[in-house]
């Protein structure tokens, strides 16, 4: 299973994120399986949609100080 973390500081576990692909397991051949397709767009969909609810991995902007 994949547990993403939330953003901040404070991050908290995410959903729990079940992978029932069958061990043992090849890179090539799991690239190909649709099951691995559809966890890998489940944990993106997450990850993506914390950039707008702040409540994902995704971290906010930091700027840089100017060099000076």
């Amino acid at each position: 299973r994949v547990v993403p973390l939330t953003a901040g500081p404070r991050a908290t576990l995410g959903p729990s994120i079940p992978v029932n692909i069958p061990r043992p397991r090849s890179r090539t051949d799991v690239n190909h399986n649709p099951e691995f397709k559809r966890t890998r767009l489940q944990i993106i969909d997450y990850l993506v949609g914390s950039r707008t609810t702040g409540t994902g991995l995704a971290a906010p902007t930091a700027r840089m100080p100017a060099s000076g």
